[in-house]
């Protein structure tokens, strides 16, 4: 693979990822992530069935023990699917238009290396 963004992933690798030994430590450590700190979703199609099952996968046994967890949107216009599944896991939107949401990520991020660089 010399291309990294080439690379697309089935339904059925998906289904393949969420079972195969190999990658239950790096299920486990996500959840770890996800109980152990805030988590923002950022770029996340809702509408995706794949992001959903993904998601719904790491979320559904962490459920009540996650911390918040919030989706960045730029419209608070959301589909039935996708608010039964924001409901259903306790997602927090976050409505941002783009200008303002890059503004204030910008400024965190000056912010932030203003800290390593004293």
């Amino acid at each position: 693979m010399t291309q990294g963004d080439k690379v697309f992933l089935t339904s059925q690798d998906i289904k393949k990822l969420k079972i195969l030994s190999f990658y239950q430590s790096f299920w486990s450590q996500l959840r770890k992530e996800l109980m152990e700190r805030p988590t923002i979703l950022l770029g996340m199609d809702l509408e995706n069935t794949d992001v959903q099952e993904i998601l719904g996968f790491l979320l559904e046994e962490i459920h009540y023990e996650k911390q918040a967890v919030y989706l960045v949107t730029s419209s608070s216009i959301l589909s039935s699917k996708v608010a039964n599944f924001i409901n259903k896991y306790d997602i927090k939107l976050l409505t941002k238009n783009m200008d303002s949401f890059q503004e204030n990520f910008n400024k965190k991020v000056v912010d932030v290396q203003k800290q390593f660089v004293r």
